[in-house]
């Protein structure tokens, strides 16, 4: 009977688990590593050089950055080869159903290394939940998935090496832990903090080692756990790239380049920009730091490392924050031991305990699936499309267009996956090139520091042989109008062809006189993409000033003044105080009362 509850228990909590992180495709990522997986299994090898962007040099002429990008380009190769397989066999429903099932063993494995340590069956499945549903946060479809569950396994497998639960062969571990880093160093780059684990336990129980045989007590870790910590050390380094993926790995990105990319905001960051708030990282690191402040003594060296490693990373950048959610519930949950076994002794004896658990386990899982499917408004076996220039693409296609195409950061991945190798990119989410970052946002605000006798962003599209635009006509955050959209309704040189709620596509008349001459559209039509984009934002954030703002503009852009000024107004409502609106609504005013 008990077992038959408990397997009910586990099912719902895995299921609820399941639930949260079966979602669309929508990382902009996932679609340079299947693009990549794609060329692996067309050519049979791995690419030496960046065969999507037209910015990428051949030869880096920084050695930092060459290792770097060959990092990128190698180190996730099976991953990439498994997603592309997935994709063919069964489409992207395939593939969310994947990342559900790997992402759901790491609640799994959770699960299993407390059961195995006698803690009870509700506690562990309540953790493993509280944890597994953090996932939800990092909705990716990346190979950053297996990092995640193989963090938890890595961590299982070395406990079990030191500190085996009764009736669990211990060779087991020693044989799972370099095959896991084996495969773990093939799959994601994330292997290395597999690595830095082992080396952080390799160090920490010599320590102890010494420590124990001076004061003549038998050690904890034998030669065998040396050993095998090692050879698993070693198994890593069999990937493409060996020893040099530590220096890609680590060739750091500079704090401005980290500054454009959400995932590097730190938690604190996070909470005041973002509104999330991560409830459960803080909660496991304030748990986590008055445990192992009060029981110093009675946690292993190694655990304190680890937890250190983990609260300093996830503190360093939100993109970080899983790894102590997944890992350090498994030690506090050892620690705390005296709390369970009081929990196994209630005043109504233990069939009312067991009883009244697994009720309240079961009841809360099915109530936050339940509340999760009810929040969904579309299917989640699918892409997104909401967040990509389809229609753009399907134009591109049905013209059959060819060339190097200037674009939007986060449409890159996207962009690569549906129109290489007829159309190469500018640059993508793997920021190959750091600069082109900052070339980007010089071009998308029309930059006019004079350089060789033209503005700044004409001498950059000119200089890379840019054939075509695909941009948004505002920011995707700051919700600012690109300033290069205005000047392109004035710039001979350049035809607006397409242009729907979501993207504008520029040509370039002298690279296709015919299309451009065929399929122009009046340049102040782009200022409906823009109402478009900004009308969605102000949808679901009323109260965001600055999209208030971009609305005015792009409706006086548009010649509509007495939009503009409606506009203006409610953005004076909002901030009182801001004289540059105000002076530009009493313009408008003035121009209309004339």
């Amino acid at each position: 009977m008990n077992r038959h509850i408990n397997i009910i228990m586990m099912v719902a909590v895995l299921a609820t688990v399941f639930v949260f992180v079966a979602v669309p495709v929508k990382d902009p990522d996932f679609f340079w590593h299947i693009a990549n997986g794609r060329w692996i299994a067309e050519h049979g090898r791995l690419p030496d050089t960046d065969p999507f962007t037209f910015t990428s040099m051949p030869e880096d002429p920084t050695k930092q950055s060459a290792l770097r990008i060959r990092f990128i380009l190698r180190s996730y190769w099976l991953a990439q080869i498994i997603f592309y397989a997935i994709y063919k066999f069964s489409g992207y429903g395939g593939l969310v159903l994947f990342r559900a099932a790997i992402l759901t063993l790491a609640a799994f494995f959770m699960y299993l290394f407390m059961k195995q340590r006698g803690i009870p069956v509700a506690v562990a499945l309540i953790i493993s939940l509280f944890a597994g549903i953090y996932l939800d946060a990092f909705d990716g479809l990346r190979p950053q998935i297996f990092t995640f569950t193989f963090s938890v396994l890595a961590v299982l497998f070395l406990e079990g090496m030191l500190e085996p639960p009764a009736g669990v062969k211990r060779r087991l571990y020693f044989i799972g832990l370099p095959l896991l880093m084996l495969l773990w160093s093939n799959l994601h780059g994330g292997w290395i903090l597999g690595a830095v684990i082992i080396s952080i336990c390799i160090f920490a129980e010599a320590v102890m080692y010494i420590y124990r045989r001076r004061r003549g007590e038998g050690p904890v870790a034998g030669r065998m756990f040396f050993a095998v910590a090692s050879l698993s050390l070693l198994a890593g380094l069999a990937n493409p790239e060996t020893w040099h993926a530590f220096a890609g790995f680590f060739v750091a990105k500079s704090r401005l380049y980290h500054s454009l990319v959400t995932e590097y905001m730190t938690p604190m960051e996070a909470a005041r920009s973002l509104h999330e708030y991560l409830p459960q990282f803080w909660t496991f690191l304030a748990a986590g730091t008055v445990v192992h402040i009060l029981k110093f003594r009675h946690i292993p060296l190694r655990r304190h490392l680890v937890f250190v490693l983990l609260a300093v990373m996830g503190l360093s950048a939100i993109r970080y924050s899983v790894f102590l959610v997944l890992i350090e519930p498994l030690f506090l949950s050892l620690v705390l031991e005296p709390l369970w076994e009081r929990l196994r002794k209630p005043p109504g004896g233990p069939e009312w305990k067991r009883l009244a658990a697994s009720g309240g386990v079961i009841a809360l899982s099915l109530s936050l699936m339940v509340a999760n499917i009810a929040e969904r408004k579309a299917s989640p076996f699918g892409v997104n499309t909401r967040l990509y220039p389809a229609g753009a693409v399907g134009f591109i296609k049905n013209n059959n267009i060819r060339g190097n195409m200037f674009n939007i950061y986060d449409w890159g991945g996207y962009l690569i996956w549906e129109l290489y190798p007829g159309v190469k990119v500018f640059h993508d989410g793997r920021g190959l090139v750091e600069e082109l970052v900052f070339d980007a946002g010089r071009v998308l605000g029309a930059s006019s520091v004079q350089i060789a006798g033209m503005p700044e962003w004409r001498g950059i599209l000119d200089g890379w042989g840019v054939d075509m635009l695909l941009i948004r006509g505002a920011s995707q955050f700051g919700q600012r109008i690109h300033r290069l959209v205005p000047v392109l309704q004035s710039d001979p040189a350049w035809a607006l062809v397409y242009f729907d709620d979501l993207s504008l596509l520029y040509l370039r008349r002298a690279r296709f006189p015919d299309i451009a001459n065929r399929a122009e559209l009046p340049g102040h039509l782009a200022y409906n993409q823009i109402i478009a984009q900004l009308g969605r934002v102000l949808g679901t954030h009323p109260y965001m000033k600055q999209a208030w703002v971009s609305m005015a503009e792009a409706h006086y852009l548009r010649g509509q003044k007495r939009s503009a000024v409606k506009f203006y107004r409610r953005a004076l409502e909002l901030d009182p105080s801001d004289r540059a609106v105000r002076d530009m609504l009493e313009r408008i005013e003035r121009s209309l009362a004339e």
